[in-house]
């Protein structure tokens, strides 16, 4: 599959998981034991689907030292702040969050060296940004207090996300497959929450787990995940950042639909400035030379390629 079709696809899935995390929460589920046992359930189906062909990826040491990391920075972390506040900021505000990593990706990239000096790419960041800002900006003031005593918290979403972004394209196995890398790092995300869960004194029973928005979640998260995986190794870090913004307009369509919540009058101008911010970054890499050495190398350690 190309590699911008597993970057929608990884988008539209992972950005419906927010709307339905919300109806959950204002079913009564609490935050931290829905994320645990949402991840353990998508985690450990795919690990048993993919434990026969990669026993060997499965049992190494180095791949469950990825998924811890990967899944405290991209998924923990992130993911509780989201859906913490998602009952009382709703799934389009909260989507802001997650339209700020590519301006934080690309200067960490800078940083690092993972990312070129090129104006192009500059601009294209900033348009980009531009238009995830105006989409998930939020238009009701009845919760502008709540905005600005959750200012400074939300903002540790985008910078973890960030800091996961590097660290999975930096660290990632190259011979485990999607599949594996995303039951391990869901399954580390799953561990993690709980500790964090039990800690908490957080129940994990309720009638949220019948819900059939439950299942949906799982099934969501699980196959949002691969599709992840699977476009992180085929795009560079910058571009792969902006799958935030593509999950911001998931998010509003899917609570459009689910909850009633009307889509923001933002998206007409904001869609054309992501898909013009992304275009850009997909026309001119970080580095040619280096992503097409990259890009054969990982067709010939990627299980998946051939």
């Amino acid at each position: 599959m190309r590699a911008a079709a597993l970057f929608l696809a990884a988008a539209v899935m992972m950005g419906a998981t927010l709307p339905l995390g919300r109806t959950l929460r204002l079913a009564g589920a609490p935050a931290l034991p829905l994320l645990a046992a949402a991840f353990a359930i998508a985690g450990l189906t795919l690990l048993v689907l993919t434990v026969r062909r990669e026993h060997g990826q499965l049992t190494a040491p180095r791949t469950w030292r990825f998924a811890a990391v990967a899944a405290l920075l991209g998924m923990t972390l992130p993911h509780t702040i989201a859906f913490s506040a998602l009952s009382t900021l709703g799934a389009a505000a909260v989507a802001l969050g997650y339209a700020l990593p590519p301006a934080f990706t690309y200067l960490l990239a800078r940083l690092t060296g993972m990312e070129s000096g090129r104006p192009v790419r500059l601009a294209a960041t900033a348009l980009a940004l531009a238009g995830g800002l105006v989409l998930a900006w939020p238009s009701d003031t009845s919760v502008e207090s709540a905005w600005l005593a959750k200012t400074a918290v939300l903002l540790l979403l985008p910078f973890s996300l960030a800091a996961g972004n590097l660290y999975r394209k930096r660290f990632m196995p190259p011979r485990a497959s999607s599949a594996l890398l995303a039951g391990v790092t869901l399954t580390a995300a799953a561990v993690e929450l709980t500790l964090t869960t039990l800690a908490s004194g957080a129940s994990f029973t309720g009638p949220w787990l019948t819900n059939p928005a439950f299942a949906a979640l799982v099934i969501a998260t699980g196959i949002g995940f691969v599709f992840y995986f699977a476009a992180q190794k085929r795009i560079d870090v910058t571009l792969f950042s902006q799958i935030g913004n593509l999950m911001a307009i998931t998010a509003a369509l899917v609570a459009w639909v689910l909850l009633g919540e009307a889509p923001p009058l933002a998206m007409a101008p904001a869609v054309p400035l992501i898909a013009a911010g992304a275009w850009l970054l997909a026309r001119y890499p970080a580095h040619r030379a280096n992503a097409n050495a990259r890009e054969r190398r990982d067709a010939y350690l990627d299980p998946e390629s051939g």
